[in-house]
């Protein structure tokens, strides 16, 4: 019924698609270094040094003190370092202070933003000097009125 090729190439198709898995970095741990994965990340604790992983999430509890690249981010807690990602998700609770390499972000009402923002279609890819130093292109100061725009909508929201 089914032909070798196409079992061999399902096979081929499962390893490639296996299941990336979640380190938990617990409320009562603290990590002094970096940590390097190709899994996800989630930190509860807090981490003291550079983070490179494919997806983080930042628990309300948990801190970073260090520069972040991964994916895609969504913060509960506080950051503090540059951050370069394609998505960046700030809830309410979070904190982030520093410097901020993207292409899209969420910030939910009452989130804290210190940090200079650079909107770029490749973040992953930055180079260069720090978000702080980088100049901006016309694309990105229309992204910027925008992000103004969302803020005061926000603001009258809470308020």
């Amino acid at each position: 019924m089914f032909d070798k090729s196409t079992s061999q190439n399902r096979s081929a198709r499962d390893k490639s698609e296996q299941h990336v898995g979640t380190t938990v970095i617990s409320s009562d741990t603290k990590i002094l270094g970096s940590i390097e994965t190709t899994q996800n990340l989630k930190v509860e604790g807090t981490i003291e040094g550079d983070i490179n992983c494919a997806r983080l999430v930042v628990a309300e509890s948990g801190v970073i003190n260090g520069d972040v690249l991964a994916e895609s981010i969504e913060s509960n807690g506080t950051i503090n370092g540059t951050v370069k990602t394609e998505m960046l998700r700030l809830t309410k609770t979070s904190k982030i202070d520093g410097g901020v390499v993207l292409k899209n972000w969420i910030v939910d009402a009452g989130a804290k933003v210190n940090a200079t923002c650079h909107f770029t279609d490749h973040p992953m890819h930055h180079e260069g000097a720090e978000p702080e130093a980088s100049k901006p292109t016309s694309e990105d100061k229309v992204e910027e009125k925008d992000v103004k725009v969302v803020e005061r909508a926000m603001e009258k929201k809470a308020s």
